[in-house]
């Protein structure tokens, strides 16, 4: 497998938010436990969980990005920067309960459904509409240009 300069990119920025997201993620951990709205977390209970997973989901992402079209790799890039995002607030909410961090008792009691909510929230409006934004973009250059496979 050859290491292009997009995969490259893919790598570090996805590796690199996944460490600063899990770190100040557990920097709050006795609070963490209560707010993490990741529903493997809230499944499974476990961060190993979570990490095994982005560990996976790299390991597609290097595997798809060297086999398939422009298409797939133009999505994989778009994924990891609309995750990129997402990993950005959640590293910034984490750094704002680290300097002021709420009581456990009011961390205990956030419930599922607002939880979930804001999960649902995220998901939606900061990931899977502009993300199809981004493949309708694609569709439109695309039928104007062909790209050659390298």
């Amino acid at each position: 497998m050859k290491l292009t300069k997009g995969l490259k990119w893919v790598i570090g920025i996805y590796t690199v938010l996944m460490v600063a997201d899990i770190m100040t993620t557990l920097m709050n951990y006795d609070i963490a436990i209560y707010l993490e709205t990741n529903p493997l977390y809230r499944l499974f209970g476990s961060f190993t969980v979570l990490i095994l997973y982005n560990v996976a989901v790299l390991a597609a992402f290097i595997w798809a990005y060297s086999k398939f079209s422009a298409f797939v790799r133009y999505t994989i890039i778009t994924a990891v920067c609309w995750v990129g995002l997402a990993r950005v607030s959640a590293i910034i909410n984490a750094i704002r309960i680290y300097c002021n961090p709420p009581t456990i008792a009011v961390a205990q009691a956030v419930g599922e459904a607002t939880k979930a909510t804001q999960y649902n929230y995220m998901v939606l409006f900061v990931m899977l509409i502009p993300f199809s934004v981004c493949w309708v973009i694609y569709w439109i250059f695309s039928s104007d240009y062909e790209f050659l496979e390298k």
